[in-house]
């Protein structure tokens, strides 16, 4: 590997990739990525329990109906 302008990113010398090597901007990056996977997981939680409270509502509706 052999250090470029940025002190963020070397290159690889065999491959001629530009490899960065900035962990801090891995780590920030991960912790986003998990961050978002959660906020989703959340989302998907909460359609989920607002579906049933529909269900729930419409039964109790037909209950309501029957009983008049």
């Amino acid at each position: 590997m052999i250090q470029t302008e940025s002190k963020d990113f070397s290159r690889d010398i065999t491959t001629k990739a530009l490899v960065n090597t900035n962990r801090a901007a891995l780590v920030e990056h991960r912790f986003r990525q998990e961050q978002a996977k959660q906020t989703q997981q959340i989302r998907s939680d909460l359609d989920n329990l607002m579906q049933e409270f529909m269900i729930i509502k419409q039964f109790i509706e037909e209950i309501k109906a029957r009983n008049v």
